[in-house]
């Protein structure tokens, strides 16, 4: 998965949408800001916070106050 020349700044009082094709990194981008991945390089602060540097239990309390993550069905059988 890579995530290149992302800068992105959301205004506290606004929520983003992530929409695009299939493969273009949406998913990437989302799992590091939501702390599930980490960056190889680069850094990560949503309100501010560098994520990419703090612990486990401090991601964990940062994704139950301020994370939210919807996912769609995948409806990819045949039958």
């Amino acid at each position: 998965m890579t995530v290149e020349g992302v800068d992105l700044d959301v205004p506290s009082e606004q929520t983003p949408t992530v929409a695009g094709p299939s493969g273009c990194g949406k998913s990437p981008l989302l799992h590091l800001l939501g702390g599930l991945d980490r960056p190889d390089e680069g850094e990560v602060r949503p309100g501010g916070r560098r994520i990419d540097l703090i612990g486990e239990r401090a991601l964990a309390r940062l994704r139950h106050r301020a994370v939210g993550f919807g996912h769609q069905d995948f409806h990819l059988g045949t039958g």
